[in-house]
Order: structure tokens, then sequence, then C-alpha cells
């Protein structure tokens, strides 16, 4: 009796979805004149290259620099801006190089990213701040640990994040695995690959809320809830456009970094900067372990684990505490 009422409960979950969805379409016509989304901010941080970055939340909170997953931009930021505003956070969210109007270079490492938020925050004026690194978002988060002074980087937290890439892909959504064996061996493929199945489809906007219409009602389920708001949809539908609408190359070099050395040890990461893990057990993109590899790899870190979300919904479910360990470490 309880196997019949789960089913009908999914069914009815299923269908209140559904309807969310036809109700954001006959919104669509709307939503392509509507200029909702905030301009992003500039900085030379070379004489050939510029980062952009966006900003949400408390301007006069505690700063916190924002790494987006992938593929994305710093408008991911833009899912927290109610709670930052609400509880005295400034997110400080930049574009990776090539998404959005950050300047686009290759080849380029991981360990470059930290010089350039040395830089940044320099810019900014900040002092002290903190990180949160989300899914692919996470290696540009603990590489500013090997090389940021603790003095300034006072926490790292990281949330779906990704391990370094070695043999063990078991579990690993499809896609995402095709993606590293592509890269590893045929990186041309993994070029036509992305374009034929996200670049054509995100690079301009119009596409790119169609296209996020479609692929939301294909997430799991655990993550398909976030989407029932409309705003998420928005949201996720900009980020997305912005990683592609500068091509495949950008994303295509993101993608490499996560399949080349690191250029660093997890181990050697600093044990006065407090580090938390936290991962969803119901993560079908990429599963536990990738969390527990790197708690194992970075001995001083707190892994916080969360039996009933996916790989999105960690950080939705559960952004209340993330803003209480970001003010307890800050003001430790």
């Amino acid at each position: 009796m309880k196997i019949v009422q789960l089913i009908k409960q999914r069914n009815i979950d299923k269908n209140i979805f559904s309807i969310h969805l036809l109700k954001f379409q006959k919104k669509l016509s709307e939503l392509l004149t509507m200029n909702k989304f905030p301009q992003s901010h500039s900085f030379q941080i070379t004489d050939e290259r510029f980062i952009t970055f966006y900003e949400f939340g408390d301007p006069s909170g505690i700063p916190l620099f924002y790494f987006h997953g992938f593929p994305g931009s710093g408008m991911e930021g833009k899912f927290l801006d109610n709670i930052a505003k609400k509880e005295g956070i400034r997110i400080i969210s930049p574009n990776r190089p090539g998404m959005e109007h950050s300047t686009f270079y290759s080849p380029r490492q991981l360990i470059d990213w930290a010089q350039d938020v040395s830089k940044l925050a320099e810019f900014l004026q900040l002092n002290q701040f903190s990180i949160l690194g989300i899914s692919g978002g996470s290696p540009y988060a603990l590489v500013c640990g090997k090389f940021i002074d603790h003095t300034h980087l006072k926490s790292i937290i990281t949330i779906s994040g990704v391990a370094p890439l070695q043999s063990n892909l078991q579990g690993i959504d499809r896609l995402f695995k095709i993606g590293i064996i592509l890269g590893r061996s045929f990186p041309l493929f993994l070029s036509f690959g992305l374009w034929i199945t996200l670049t054509r489809r995100y690079n301009n906007w119009q596409k790119a809320l169609k296209s996020t219409l479609k692929d939301i009602s294909s997430f799991p389920e655990k993550d398909q809830r976030i989407f029932q708001i409309r705003e998420n949809v928005e949201i996720y539908a900009r980020l997305m456009y912005e990683a592609f609408m500068n091509g495949t190359k950008p994303v295509k070099e993101d993608a490499m970094i996560y399949l080349r050395n690191w250029g660093f040890n997890l181990s050697s990461i600093s044990s006065d900067i407090p580090i938390e893990i936290w991962h969803g057990e119901k993560d079908q993109i990429l599963p536990l372990f990738m969390a527990e590899n790197l708690a194992e790899n970075i001995p001083h870190s707190l892994l916080r684990t969360f039996p009933n979300d996916g790989h999105l919904s960690t950080v939705f479910n559960h952004s209340d505490l993330l803003v209480k360990r970001i003010k307890f470490y800050f003001h430790k």
C-alpha cells in the first residue's frame, strides 16, 4: 500500500513540475524582452586581459568570492542573491577566461586563477575574504588555498565538487564520462561534442531559454525541484548562455583544466585555512567518492554529506547553514 502511495505521489510531483514548465513556456516571449540581469563589472588584470565579475548580496557585507560550476558564468552567484542580502554577505562572482566578457586565453593553468583572484581582491580593496566553489568551481577554490595566505583567505567551502580525475570514473554522469574520455584522447572530438550537445543550443539568448526548459525536465528529481521557481530557470538559462556566448573554445579550455594535472598537491594547502567539503549523497553528476577523495587528500578539511540531496539541491537546501559557516570562520 505504501509503495502504491509513493508511486502516486511521485506522479503527482512530475505533473506539478510539467504544469510549471507549461506556464513558464507561455511567458517565454515576455522573458525574451526583459532586461532583468545585472551588468558585469570589468577589471584590467594585465595589459592584454580583462576579467569581468558580478556582485550580489549586501555591498557592505562579508566578502565572499563565488566560483561558478562547469559550464557556467559568474551569473550563477545570483542564486544566492536574496539570502546574501538578508544575511550580510557580499558576493563577488568572477567569470573565468572566455566566459561572458572575460578575456579568453590559451593555454592556461589552474594555478593562474589564484593570482587573478589575488589581483581582483586587491583591486576591490579586500584585505580578508572567504571563498565558495560550486561543482567545477571547487578546484578553483582549492588552488587559492594553496597560493593565497591565510591572513587574507578566511575559509573555503566546496559544494558538489570535482576531485582530480584519475582512473576511477565509476558512477559519474554518462555524458560527463564521455567528455573526460574524449578530452584525454581526442581533444578535437571534445570540441565537436561540446558544439553538438551544448554550444549550438546555448550560444544565443533565445535558444538558451528554450534549451533550458527542455534540459531541466531531464535533471534528476532531487535537482528538478529547484526549477519550480521561475527565477531559477531564468538564472540557469543566463549562465549557460554566458558560458557559450563566445563559442566552444573557452568551455573546452575550462574542461581541459580538470583533465590536466592541477599543478599542486591538495595535502599542501595550509592547515591555517579552514576547509569544508559538502556533497549530496544522491548526486548523480559527481558521485560522493569525489568529496571523499578531496577530504582524504586535505587532512584538516571537514567533510559534510547530505543524505537526501543531489548535485544542485545541496546549496539551495542548506543555504542557511552555509551562511552560518561563512560567518563563523570570518569572525573566528
